[in-house]
């Protein structure tokens, strides 16, 4: 049987890199049916500023699921990869959540306030788009299961 991380781990102490924290926290919304799930990769060699390697963004219906969604990445993270966000922040309606994990910026909106601020056509000019094949055979693990690919 799998052995969990130890629960009084340090913040932060973890070897995944920035697209695989990306990754889990894409396939964590994917569990938790959060619709047009979106990892942007953003290219700093142009010389612009980016705010992170990596947006996630994905779009929920209701308070219950922008709730569901947000647990389910911060909780992935925490207990199977060692990570607490270096941030959070949620604006007072609970319709938008940023999860900061520093080099990965974690949106969970309502679809209609997603569509108004339109994060990918603001950043289109430094960021690409990861296609969902990188990320959507992920299965995160069940109580005591292993981290696994599906096949």
């Amino acid at each position: 049987m799998p052995k969990r991380p130890a629960r009084n781990f340090r913040r932060n102490q973890s070897s995944l890199q920035p697209f695989a924290i990306a990754a889990w926290a894409a396939c964590a919304a994917q569990q938790k049916l959060a619709r047009d799930i979106q990892i942007l990769a953003f290219d700093s060699a142009g010389g612009s500023a980016v705010p992170a390697s990596y947006f996630v963004l994905c779009s929920v219906d209701s308070s219950a699921q922008h709730r569901a969604v947000t647990r389910a990445i911060s909780g992935l993270m925490q207990q199977w990869h060692g990570l607490m966000p270096e941030n959070s922040d949620q604006d007072a309606s609970a319709r938008w959540t940023v999860l900061d994990y520093g080099s990965v910026l974690i949106h969970v909106m309502r679809g209609s306030d997603r569509a108004y601020y339109d994060l990918e056509a603001v950043w289109a000019d430094n960021a690409s788009r990861v296609p969902a094949a990188f990320w959507e055979t992920l299965e995160p693990p069940q109580s005591d299961d292993s981290v696994r690919i599906a096949s």
